[in-house]
């Protein structure tokens, strides 16, 4: 009975910790409107050119001294620039795909440090425009997720998550249906927790 409990416990432990091992609240790549990294959603005009920004939120290191990931689109707009911030250079040779070295590292504003400047037309306002996210063809850590370098420590790759959803998920929509997009907020759970008493 006692080994039958044991097992029981040791597995219940696996699931749990398995479980919470899946809510990446960490180190999250997307694509916004805004530089606080909170708006990733909204109406434009068909011929608006507007701004946008590559960004990471919830940084788990001091700083950040490189980065990798792919961005692409598809819809109702188009990117027309994409500018990394710091002094750079890009090294990746496919389109869309950006493998950034920066001489000094970013450091974070908040817990956000924004990679990218983002530059885009809306040319039809009827079909949405959306903004993916994805890994480079040789990504450094080889599972598949975009990664930066810790600008502490050179040597130490840390991989990024997206911020909404997973990686087939559009980052970015440009009239296209919000009621699925769960921007990122900073409510703490006794917040949370308060509006059920």
């Amino acid at each position: 009975m006692k080994k039958l409990l044991f097992a029981l416990a040791i597995t219940a432990l696996f699931i749990s910790t398995t479980a919470f091992a899946q809510l990446n609240w960490e180190d999250n790549i997307g694509l916004y409107f805004d530089e606080t990294a909170t708006t990733s959603c909204e109406a434009l005009p068909t011929l608006t050119f507007g701004s946008g920004f590559l960004a990471v939120t919830h940084l788990t290191s001091n700083s950040l001294a490189g980065w990798e990931v792919k961005i692409t689109s598809t819809g109702g707009g188009q990117f027309t620039s994409i500018t990394p911030r710091g002094d750079f250079i890009n090294a990746a040779s496919i389109p869309g795909e950006f493998i950034v070295g920066l001489g000094t590292p970013l450091v974070p504003v908040n817990g956000t440090v924004v990679l990218a400047d983002l530059d885009f037309v809306i040319t039809d306002d009827t079909n949405p425009f959306y903004g993916f996210l994805d890994h480079v063809y040789f990504d450094s850590m080889g599972n598949n997720l975009p990664a930066y370098v810790d600008g502490d420590d050179r040597n130490l790759l840390k991989r990024m998550v997206p911020a909404l959803g997973e990686l087939g998920n559009p980052q970015l929509i440009a009239n296209g249906d919000c009621s699925g997009v769960v921007d990122n907020e900073d409510a703490s759970f006794g917040n949370v927790k308060a509006l059920f008493r």
